[in-house]
């Protein structure tokens, strides 16, 4: 068995896969189902939404093309929790660097001659 998230438009499970469900996800669609062993056979289709993971009983590269369009390997949870304490750094620092940046001073405001038509003129002055 190999685990999926549903990712994007929903998944629709035929009656020719076995699928590792949850208690939860298997009671909502028992109806549907059949009992194999510790496994799920659908007696017709069967539809996850996105965000959901299942286990089906094929590799990614024998998956229906609709499927392989709509399921992504689930990652497991080390990886998981890996990636979300980097993307947290992350976000901390792009923070941190856009409060460092200097702001810049409104046009017409800085000190020095300003360039008119090619001839060099005064800058503003207090008065």
């Amino acid at each position: 068995m190999r685990k999926y998230t549903v990712e994007g438009a929903p998944a629709v499970i035929g009656p020719d896969m076995l699928m590792g469900l949850s208690r939860d996800q298997a009671k909502v669609r028992a109806h549907r189902l059949i009992q194999e062993g510790a496994h799920w056979r659908p007696t017709r289709t069967v539809t996850f939404k996105a965000g959901e993971v299942i286990s089906l009983d094929r590799e990614p590269d024998d998956l229906p093309a609709t499927l392989g369009e709509v399921l992504v390997p689930a990652r497991s949870e080390v990886t998981v929790a890996k990636s979300r304490a980097s993307t947290k750094r992350r976000g901390a620092k792009s923070r941190a660097s856009t409060k460092s940046k200097p702001t810049p001073e409104p046009a017409g405001t800085s000190p020095g001659p300003v360039q008119t038509g090619g001839v060099a003129a005064p800058g503003p002055t207090k008065g």
